[in-house]
């Protein structure tokens, strides 16, 4: 099947994720992951033009802001537009303000998603744009698959490689669960508590400090991992509530605080008022499960953090319009 383009005309919106559930679950290793999309999200205007791609932000009153032209969305319609054999096309692309995929680290991951919805829209037959091809191309270009899914498709999707401990993880519905992206099913309604601050440092920054200390804490961030893979499969209400994601641990919040002290410092007061707080991939966004008190939220937003609640998205990609 040869690929050709259909349409030069879309509109959709899609959740945001949670890439990576704590810091150290961003990182591609050891791989194993979860990712969960949250009920918060961008909306995306893309046009296939035979000129220069751009990609622009527009605010709530109509003015523009260029996010120039090595965006990552561009990066990923490249990569599976050659992969496919397509024609050199180029791309004008607007999201909409507030850019949802920055507040829960989740650039990176969520462009990949759109360059997806950007393709399955426009050309034909969009079949050639499977989830499996998809995941063979890009996997080794995004920090994760599972995040991919979940902005797609929405609900909680989960990675895992080379598992099976029988006495670690307790479920035989687990031990047979080799590798691959999969998504995990739940009937229960439930969301994170979002916290990020005024300054933002950027992600590469929070990822060169925490990638480089990758060795010396492996074997946490291995436990880390384990225990919300285990977790997430006995899908009994506190798991999914309390124990989806591993807090931070305190070594963790150590590396933290030499580039982010008010995060390491808002990461311990929440864990010492009962949370499980952790950072949203590398950023300084810090998501707790569940609904926060209103005493903790009126302490935060006066020590100059915003806060949000979003509930798990069902839902992923929503097509508006193609023309």
């Amino acid at each position: 099947m040869s690929l050709r383009f259909a349409h030069d005309f879309a509109s959709f919106n899609l959740p945001t994720v949670i890439p990576g559930f704590g810091s150290l679950g961003a990182l591609p290793e050891p791989a194993t992951q979860l990712a969960m999309a949250l009920d918060f999200r961008d909306t995306i205007r893309a046009q296939a033009v035979l000129g220069d791609s751009e990609v622009r932000l527009k605010d709530t009153l109509g003015n523009h802001e260029d996010l120039g032209t090595e965006h990552p969305v561009l990066r990923y319609l490249r990569l599976l537009l050659e992969a496919q054999g397509g024609p050199e096309v180029g791309f004008k692309i607007t999201f909409r303000a507030p850019l949802a995929m920055s507040i829960t680290g989740a650039v990176e991951t969520n462009s990949a998603a759109v360059a997806i919805g950007i393709l399955r829209a426009l050309t034909s037959p969009s079949e050639l744009f499977s989830n499996e091809f998809c995941e063979q191309a890009l996997s080794s270009q995004v920090p994760s698959m599972p995040a991919v899914f979940a902005a797609l498709e929405g609900g909680i999707w989960l990675s895992a490689t080379e598992l099976g401990d029988e006495q670690l993880l307790g479920s035989s519905e687990v031990t047979d669960f080799k590798s691959g992206v999969t998504r995990l099913e739940t009937n229960r309604q439930f969301g994170v508590t979002i916290f990020h601050p005024e300054f933002v440092l950027p992600a590469s920054q929070m990822h060169m400090l925490l990638a480089h200390q990758n060795y010396s804490i492996s074997a946490l961030a291995d436990l880390q991992r384990r225990s919300a893979l285990a977790s997430a499969f006995l899908k009994t209400e506190q798991d999914l509530l309390a124990s989806l994601w591993a807090a931070e641990h305190e070594e963790i919040i150590a590396l933290i605080d030499q580039i982010s002290p008010g995060a390491a410092a808002m990461l311990t007061w929440l864990k010492e008022q009962g949370y499980a707080p952790s950072l949203a991939g590398f950023t300084q966004n810090i998501v707790v499960p569940g609904r926060v008190g209103g005493d903790t939220i009126a302490a935060a937003e006066a020590a100059g953090w915003q806060t949000r609640y979003c509930s798990l998205s069902g839902q992923g990609l929503k097509l508006i319009s193609v023309k």
